[in-house]
């Protein structure tokens, strides 16, 4: 929820508040997509570590609370919506915390869904970065533990194949919820009125 809610302010920012260096902070996202995230592992470690959030629940999900990706889709998805919409809301005294709320979310409900379950997925199978930030077996996520299982000098595959399905699950479960708004928006824009 939280990467939704930051990205999509930051989209709504660029695409409907004028400020200085627009361009310039436009630009920059769009080159934050192109970043690797190999090349910021070893940075994000250590701020994780000189914050002393080691071992803790929140240090897995603060570096993926924004995306340039994100912003990008966004962005692209505000700059379709209809101006008039915007203008008239505005004319109505409406300030930019009702038009993002009440007009532009919900007009952009396909891309918003379809980027929560992208980042959903991509969280919960994460595997090298929770391991490298939860040094106790409690802290760990379930990737790791499955992990762990197979690692076990004599694998139990009742309770791997167990694991498996714990893992699987809820990606379905997600996958199924959002199949229609994820259509939606993987198809949205592509075909002109």
């Amino acid at each position: 929820m939280g990467i939704i809610s930051i990205c999509s302010m930051a989209a709504y920012a660029i695409v409907f508040v004028d400020f200085k260096m627009k361009k310039l902070v436009s630009f920059v996202i769009a080159l934050a997509m192109f970043i690797p995230w190999e090349t910021i592992f070893v940075p994000n470690y250590i701020t994780i570590l000189k914050w002393g959030l080691l071992n803790k629940r929140i240090s897995i999900v603060l570096p993926f609370l924004t995306s340039g990706l994100g912003i990008f889709l966004m962005v692209q998805q505000f700059k379709t919506l209809n101006k008039s919409l915007i203008e008239a809301a505005k004319i109505d005294g409406c300030g930019h915390m009702f038009i993002y709320s009440k007009i532009v979310l919900p007009l952009s409900k396909g891309v918003l869904s379809t980027w929560a379950i992208y980042s959903f997925l991509h969280l919960w199978n994460m595997y090298l970065w929770p391991l490298m930030i939860s040094t106790r077996p409690e802290s760990r996520t379930i990737q790791i533990g499955l992990k762990m299982l197979k690692s076990e000098e004599q694998t139990n595959f009742g309770r791997l194949m167990a694991g498996v399905v714990l893992v699987i699950v809820p990606s379905l479960i997600v996958l199924f919820l959002g199949q229609k708004q994820l259509q939606k928006g993987l198809t949205s824009g592509a075909l002109k009125e």
